[in-house]
């Protein structure tokens, strides 16, 4: 079959992942959807740390501009959660698959090897499992690969004698959003914007006079933004509070700390996976996409909290640097072919299973009334699919190393969904019995893995527990015990505890 054939099918089947209900990690709606239905919809929920005005971490511009329009518009037409996450992955689909499209033409040297990397940029489980969900990364991602391309064009051009002051207004702006967006994409261009400064701007002063301009004025545009936002009396500097929170690695211990080396040896295979193979004679030289790569590989393996979707702009800007033609050290058709298994596989999994019960057990739940909600060895449910302007969304709270429900208000019986996390049974015995003892209605969603410890409930502390909703298509991996069989099986269900 013709690899144009390939990518097609693969194309398709990228966007039909995007509009599973997979959830992939808290952040993609806690950072983004959840935030901003809050502030257009009027919405009650979560308000993660980063968006609370004590930390002012994280700026509201860039999700504005990349989430507002489509927002306001199912606002205007009355559409509901379904059709909002749907259309907001549509939109991230989109831009990707055009935005790489346009970046490859530009960065490719021939045509031959513009082919086979729109090949692999269309063929990574990324696209659809990743990229098209509602990230702070999957953003960055999208301006890093413009800000690229533009600098291409910039280097390029430039021996020719054009100045480029109206690209170079583009670059400015680029980089401010980006910047405001995520601290770490100062990392992915650090590289890319030392080679455009050396082999263009040095000579081009004024040209890099409208670069610093428009990064003033976009970013002078971000603080006011985020300043009304935050409604503090002193100017917001979002990217600023979130680079000395992430320099405490006190603060940093709150999310999980890694060894320095997970990026490379762990995050990098599970976001590539055999593609990593074609950095084995399929590079010939430092391309910008390439140094984009290495800059921000290196920069983000200096801090101790690593995360895969960290990397995600790796993953274009990576397969964009590849030569295909050029690659001796491994035989082609057998990489290509495990490439395309391993995108299979990871689009499934990531794309498909992951945690998708939380999704549609949240839209279930929204067409009856909200009683008490206990979320149990889950992600955190993004609260904003419930559509309610009067929830309560409560947690647990650790003292030292114990883990307690002293911030949970035991008294609220109506619109009150907490979330237990990966507590002990125990914890989840107290906080049940407080509001059955009240005659309250109780829901408890907790996934198929954790089936045994479920069942303790009626066995052992005398619930009534009566299924009222279940899915098979839901998988926890964060609960896999290999002593354990019954820890591997998928699904999830909604419980009636009295």
């Amino acid at each position: 079959m013709r690899l144009a054939v390939i990518r097609y099918i693969w194309l398709l089947g990228a966007l039909l992942v995007a509009l599973e209900p997979a959830y992939v990690h808290p952040d993609e709606h806690m950072q983004s959807v959840e935030v901003m239905m809050q502030r257009l919809f009027g919405l009650k929920g979560t308000i993660p740390w980063e968006f609370q005005p004590e930390y002012a971490a994280r700026s509201f511009a860039p999700l504005w501009l990349f989430m507002g329009p489509a927002l306001v518009a199912t606002r205007l037409c009355g559409a509901g959660p379904r059709v909002i996450l749907g259309l907001l992955r549509i939109q991230g689909y989109f831009l990707y698959v055009l935005l790489t499209r346009v970046v490859v033409e530009l960065v490719g040297r021939t045509k031959l090897r513009r082919s086979m990397a729109a090949f692999l940029l269309s063929t990574t489980y990324v696209v659809g499992a990743l990229q098209a969900h509602t990230f702070s990364n999957s953003i960055e991602t999208l301006i890093a690969v413009a800000a690229v391309g533009l600098l291409e064009v910039v280097i390029a051009d430039g021996r020719a004698g054009y100045k480029h002051y109206r690209l170079s207004g583009v670059l400015g702006f680029l980089m401010a959003l980006g910047l405001f967006n995520r601290v770490t994409f100062a990392g992915y261009m650090a590289l890319p914007c030392i080679v455009a400064f050396w082999q263009f701007y040095r000579r081009q002063w004024r040209s890099l006079a409208v670069v610093i301009l428009c990064f003033l004025i976009t970013s002078a545009t971000c603080v006011w933004t985020d300043t009304r936002f935050y409604g503090t009396r002193e100017w917001v500097v979002a990217p600023l509070n979130n680079l000395m929170y992430n320099m405490d690695v006190k603060n940093l211990a709150q999310h999980g700390l890694h060894p320095r080396y997970t990026h490379i040896l762990v995050n990098l295979p599970m976001l590539l996976g055999p593609g990593l193979l074609f950095a084995f004679g399929g590079i010939q030289t430092l391309s910008l996409p390439l140094l984009s790569c290495v800059s921000g590989v290196a920069t983000l393996s200096l801090f101790k909290h690593q995360e895969a979707r960290f990397l995600l702009p790796v993953v274009p800007l990576f397969l964009m640097s590849v030569d295909l033609t050029k690659l001796r050290t491994v035989p082609l058709t057998l990489t290509l072919k495990l490439w395309l298994a391993f995108n299979a596989v990871m689009a499934v999994i990531m794309g498909v299973g992951h945690q998708r019960g939380v999704i549609t057990a949240l839209h279930h739940l929204r067409e009856e009334p909200i009683g008490v909600q206990i979320w149990w060895k889950t992600y955190s449910p993004p609260t904003w699919v419930l559509m309610n302007k009067a929830l309560t969304v409560s947690t647990t709270n650790f003292v030292g190393e114990e883990e307690r429900i002293d911030q949970v208000p035991l008294d609220i019986t109506q619109d009150h969904v907490i979330d237990l996390k990966g507590c002990d049974i125990e914890l989840l015995n107290d906080t049940l019995s407080h509001f059955v003892a009240q005659g309250s209605k109780v829901h408890l969603i907790a996934p198929h893995s954790v089936a045994r410890q479920t069942a303790l409930l009626s066995e052992h502390y005398g619930f009534d527990i009566r299924q009222e909703f279940q899915t098979q298509v839901h998988l926890d991996l964060d609960h896999l015990d290999w002593n354990q069989p019954s820890s591997f099986a998928p699904g999830l269900s909604v419980y009636a505890v009295t």
